[in-house]
């Protein structure tokens, strides 16, 4: 027990060789992002336009960022020296790549025990790609397709995308960000055939969207949607929307100590509505807010 911490200090630095590697073969960044917070989708965008990158690995970027891991320590009841789980704080890579298929994504390798894996893609990325490939015309604005040629056919292209082999695809992914990751599982105690990624969806956004056949029925439309929005989403909803518990039954708010606010701001191409909640307000904290609006049109 007491030799754990020298195995998997060397254990890492394996996942940080292999990943590296895989860029340093490649020819392409690693950078190490002092500011976790920093919009590392953006960043990669902007590396992938810089160096013209169309397929490919784009960059890899790493940061220190919460994560669930281990710790060692005694147990009171006994003595003995235990492994415990703990939140801890540790590097974290992603891997960001053009891929022929999805477009831009990533995969984030978590570089402590247990070594957790997250691939980030856009369906809507994807989609785009799809319909290039039968030559089908849509207009984009953002993540947002705001009119498609063939609406029927682009439903029937994101009806495909959920049948995809998912395991056989990501693991490919995996090996290609990561390649050493197969020796290291092989290593593990247990199976001789070493130790394999379980995949399920961590995060799945799905969107309904509303497509009109002409600006000017969503323009009438419009300015009751904005009415409904600022006066018929309360606290409850968005609350709800942006992930807090809120009670089926007695209070309206729960345990939430914070604030629901709802702003409405008119600009040249639209109007936005935005919910927020804030998660602290007191003098001597600083506050965080998440939020969710609407797009302008």
């Amino acid at each position: 027990m007491t030799e754990f911490g020298k195995f998997v200090e060397q254990t890492t630095q394996q996942v940080r060789t292999s990943i590296e590697g895989v860029a340093r073969a490649a020819g392409r960044p690693v950078e190490y992002l002092s500011r976790p917070s920093l919009d590392k989708e953006a960043h990669a965008r902007g590396i992938a336009q810089r160096d013209g990158i169309r397929e490919g690995l784009i960059a890899v970027l790493y940061a220190v960022e919460p994560c669930r891991s281990f710790r060692m320590g005694r147990d009171p009841s006994n003595g003995h020296i235990e492994v415990f789980s703990a939140w801890r704080k540790c590097l974290h890579y992603y891997s960001y790549w053009m891929h022929p298929q999805w477009g831009l994504c990533h995969v984030r390798v978590q570089t402590w025990f247990p070594m957790g894996v997250h691939v980030c893609l856009n369906g809507r990325e994807w989609l785009a790609r799809q319909l290039d490939a039968e030559e089908i015309s849509y207009q984009r604005r953002d993540n947002c397709l705001v009119r498609v040629a063939d609406a029927s056919r682009a439903q029937t292209l994101l009806d495909e995308q959920v049948k995809l082999d998912w395991p056989t695809a990501l693991e490919a992914l995996l090996r290609q960000s990561h390649p050493g990751y197969v020796k290291i599982l092989g290593l593990m105690p247990g199976d001789p055939k070493g130790w394999q990624y379980y995949w399920s969806a961590d995060q799945s956004e799905w969107a309904t969207d509303v497509m009109f056949r002409s600006p000017q029925r969503l323009a009438a439309l419009y300015p009751r949607l904005v009415e409904y929005a600022m006066l018929r989403l309360g606290s409850r909803e968005v609350l709800r929307f942006l992930g807090r518990p809120v009670p089926q039954h007695g209070g309206v708010h729960g345990k939430f100590k914070g604030e629901v606010t709802t702003d409405l701001r008119q600009r040249r191409d639209g109007i936005r509505i935005k919910h927020r909640i804030d998660l602290m307000r007191s003098r001597c904290t600083t506050s965080r807010d998440r939020s969710c609006g609407w797009r302008r049109f």
